[in-house]
C-alpha cells in the first residue's frame, strides 16, 4: 500500500526537521501510544494500540532512521508485530521552502502487511494504514504551528 501528501506548515524547515528527528516528537502522533524507547539516536521503538472498532490490538514498532539529510530529506523504516500480524513500513518525507516562511512537507509511504490483518479486505486494510499515516503528519503540522 502507498500513500502520498503534503501538508504546508507555517514553520522553518530546520524546525520541522528537528522535530521530525527526536523520535520522542515524531512518535507523539501516532495514536493511542503506550510506550516509547528510544535505543539511540537512530532506532528507536514503540508499543501503540492500532486498528480500528473491533480491530484493535497492540502492536511493537521498530523504526530505524535510514537517512537524515538536515534539513530537506528524512527516511524511516518501521518493522511492526503485533495481533497475528507483522508490517514494514517505508516513510520518506521531502521539506522545500516556500513563499512566507513555510515549509512545504511532501511524504511518502509504502506499506506491506502480513498476517490475519493482510486477510481483511483491501478496502478495510487501506483505510487503517491511511488513517494512521495521515494522523501522524497532521500532528506534526498542529505541533509545531502551534
Amino acid at each position: 500500500m502507498e500513500f502520498n501528501g503534503t501538508e504546508t506548515i507555517k514553520a522553518e524547515r530546520n524546525r520541522i526537521f528537528n522535530f521530525i528527528v527526536d523520535p520522542y516528537n515524531f512518535s507523539s502522533g501516532i495514536p493511542e501510544i503506550q510506550k516509547i524507547d528510544v535505543i539511540d539516536p537512530n532506532n528507536f521503538r514503540i508499543i501503540a494500540k492500532l486498528g480500528i472498532s473491533f480491530l484493535k490490538g497492540q502492536f511493537t514498532i521498530d523504526f530505524t532512521y535510514k537517512d537524515k539529510t538536515n534539513p530537506s530529506h528524512v527516511e524511516l523504516f518501521g518493522h511492526g508485530k503485533g495481533m497475528q500480524s507483522a508490517f514494514d513500513m517505508d516513510i520518506t518525507v521531502d521539506l522545500k521552502e516556500i513563499e512566507g516562511g513555510a515549509t512545504l512537507l511532501i511524504w511518502h509511504t509504502d506499506t506491506k502487511v502480513t498476517g490475519m490483518l493482510a486477510s481483511l479486505g483491501q478496502n478495510m486494510l487501506n483505510s487503517i494504514a491511511e488513517k494512521l499515516v495521515k494522523e501522524i503528519f497532521t500532528h506534526i503540522q498542529n505541533s509545531i504551528q502551534t
